[in-house]
């Protein structure tokens, strides 16, 4: 993939393929560094967002939120599968609320300056892929989760369905 955005980006400076928890970039060299759907797979979260906040002036995240009412009601009735097959088929060994984000973010990383939500439910209604999706978690967090969200996009994303928030950070 290197070699792809290499040829695809050729204004590119610099491309790197290490462990983000420890980097070879010096203090500040980097404006902006984006996260996009990272953070839920790494090992040790704390040590990769201080490391960002060392070298990057900027971070913008884009992170599911998995870790609300819903989905842990469901993971529980299920004894844990619903998280075991996450883990399993797509990596996610990290769980997140916007409240949770937020805060390691803050703690770790820098100011949280700009955030927005996906309305995943919307995605999920017009996508191909997710039509004919079957299942009752599916279906009823499709159906709730986008009648939520229309009452109050905050209650929604933020303490009851899976959704996903982009956050801009600015790095201390």
């Amino acid at each position: 993939m290197l070699e792809v955005q290499k040829q695809q980006n050729p204004d590119l400076r610099k491309l790197l393929q290490e462990d983000i928890g420890r980097t070879s970039l010096q203090k500040k060299e980097v404006d902006l560094i984006l996260m996009i759907d990272v953070i839920e797979h790494v090992n040790d979260p704390a040590s990769a967002l201080a490391e960002i906040q060392r070298f990057a002036k900027y971070a913008f995240f884009k992170v599911p939120l998995e870790d609300n009412w819903f989905p842990r009601v469901w993971n529980w009735a299920k004894r844990g599968k619903p998280r075991r097959e996450a883990a399993a088929g797509i990596g996610h060994i990290n769980y997140y609320s916007y409240a949770g984000i937020k805060r390691d973010l803050e703690k770790h990383c820098g100011q949280v300056i700009g955030c927005s939500f996906g309305n995943v439910f919307a995605y999920y209604r017009t996508a191909p892929h997710y039509q004919n999706r079957p299942g009752l978690y599916f279906k009823s967090n499709r159906v709730l989760g986008e009648f939520v969200f229309r009452c109050s996009p905050q209650l929604s994303f933020g303490l009851l369905f899976e959704d996903c928030a982009q956050l801009l950070v600015k790095c201390y």
